[in-house]
């Protein structure tokens, strides 16, 4: 079993508290996988993110009749999903979605977003964004690629579509060139308190990131005449 040393040698967990890394560690499990051993194949139930600590993998597939390579080294964090998958608060776990030789990413979710005084949510209420990036398979074409795809789910069980673009630089969205990206934040407005437990992706495929509640977080309740 790893232990935070190990974990923390990975950048994109080296300035994560310690509550955080410990909640990770306690959903993870360790795998060992021997070279040139097949782990998942393609079209296998893909719920997992991967962390490589040695080594390096490689996922082969068929999208669009061409064969489809991504490689990950030591230090990286990523993953294939089609169903719930995880990334952290304030930062900082980056995991990629993939359909169709494109990809989905959530990299961030940011609370208490500051957009100045003359741009403020508004009496009880706060900003939160989400870091995100959409990107097109080699052979894909006519892509779009929109803030209007993302909902943010909070612990009330409510769900928010995007809002005013509050976190700069912020996803314009379009249509994305084949091979090509286009990323940046989508800002949610929610009520002062509330905490929020999922990026929703609706788009070319459906998608849900969990988010861990922050330390001390406490559930917000939503009562019903």
């Amino acid at each position: 079993m790893i232990d935070k040393s190990e974990l923390i040698r990975v950048p994109a967990f080296a300035d994560l508290p310690d509550d955080q890394i410990a909640w990770f560690l306690s959903q993870s499990q360790e795998t060992h996988v021997k070279a040139g051993e097949t782990y998942v194949r393609q079209g296998d139930p893909a719920d997992w993110m991967f962390v490589i600590l040695e080594g390096q993998f490689q996922w082969r597939g068929e999208f669009g009749g061409e064969t489809v390579v991504l490689s990950a080294k030591v230090g990286d964090v990523t993953g294939v999903a089609e169903k719930t998958v995880t990334v952290g608060t304030d930062t900082i776990y980056k995991l990629t979605a993939t359909n169709d030789g494109g990809s989905v990413t959530v990299s961030a979710v940011e609370d208490n977003v500051s957009a100045g005084r003359l741009f403020g949510a508004g009496p009880g209420q706060k900003y939160v964004a989400a870091e995100v990036k959409g990107c097109s398979g080699p052979h894909e074409k006519s892509l779009t690629f929109d803030p209007s795809y993302f909902m943010l789910k909070l612990d009330d069980g409510t769900m928010r579509d995007h809002g005013p673009a509050a976190k700069k630089p912020e996803l314009e969205g379009g249509t994305v060139p084949a091979g090509k990206c286009l990323s940046g934040w989508v800002t949610f407005t929610v009520p002062d308190g509330a905490v929020a437990t999922a990026v929703l992706y609706d788009g070319s495929s459906r998608l849900t990131w969990t988010v861990p509640p922050p330390k001390g977080a406490k559930p917000t309740t939503t009562t019903t005449p």
